[in-house]
């Protein structure tokens, strides 16, 4: 992302219409930088070289603003959209945003309702409820490690939390819901349906949070990441370690502070 916005400092102001010949240097810049693709070819048939994507902003336009990197499409006096970054997509394009800096600021900021999603936006307004999703899957495995510290309850499944935490989408309800997953693994009752739609945001979150460090994978299950590095002997450790004097909690206590610098029940 950061490559990302690297180069959309330098495109800041032009048009996202795709007759713009800017966009096509755009594409190639970000597929330079980045090494992906970010306009996918697809033909509308064999004998026809015609990309159906539309312009840049259809294709990959609600990942940047995903992840607070541009504004959402914001038509001006020309009437045309405009590539306009946000002050974090401009310091992070400019360098000013270490890799920590950027995941934490992420899991701290992603909040419903979301602008860069319509039917969410619209679903979360009229319900007259806010939720930090990665910040409630974090509490949500927090609390199931502070029922028995250690690696007992320590991790949760997709499949759990799409059962147990979806329905109940709520700070207020992280306890109930760590219950609730706890009951059901020690006598398994009838669970609730949910779609595949409510699975995929679920693992593409879960994913987030591994890539950002706060959670791994053993295998089907997501565990919070409580490893952290000892400055004075250059290895891992669980939770704390003390030598002599120092003392250095490990990513348990880089959690805490970041879902409490979330501002979640304040």
């Amino acid at each position: 992302m950061q490559q990302a916005a690297s180069v959309l400092t330098l495109y800041e102001g032009e048009t996202f219409d795709s007759s713009n010949p800017a966009m096509d240097e755009l594409l190639g810049d970000l597929q330079l930088r980045t090494g992906e693709d970010w306009l996918p070819k697809r033909k509308v048939s064999d004998s026809v070289e015609f990309n159906v994507e539309g312009d840049f902003y259809r294709n990959k336009g609600r990942l940047l603003t995903s992840f607070f990197i541009i504004e959402p499409k914001d038509f001006v006096e020309s009437g045309l959209p405009l590539i306009r970054l946000t002050q974090f997509g401009q310091a992070l394009g400019n360098g000013f945003v270490s890799e920590r800096q950027y995941y934490e600021f992420i899991v701290k900021r992603i909040k419903y309702p979301h602008p860069a999603y319509e039917d969410n936006w619209q679903a979360w307004t009229q319900a007259g409820r806010t939720l930090r999703p990665l910040i409630f899957i974090l509490q949500i495995l927090l609390e199931l490690y502070e029922s028995k510290p250690g690696c007992a309850n320590s991790y949760a499944t997709s499949e759990e939390l799409a059962t147990f935490a979806y329905p109940q989408s709520s700070h207020e309800k992280i306890g109930v819901i760590a219950d609730s997953i706890i009951q059901h693994r020690i006598k398994p009752s009838e669970t609730r349906e949910y779609s595949d739609e409510v699975n995929r945001k679920i693992n593409d979150m879960l994913g987030f949070l591994c890539i950002a460090g706060f959670t791994f994978y053993d295998g089907k299950l997501v565990r919070l990441n409580l490893l952290g590095v000892h400055p004075q002997e250059s290895a891992y450790y669980w939770e704390k370690r003390k030598t002599g004097e120092y003392e250095e909690a490990s990513t348990l206590r880089d959690i805490c502070n970041l879902i409490r610098d979330s501002g979640v029940g304040a």
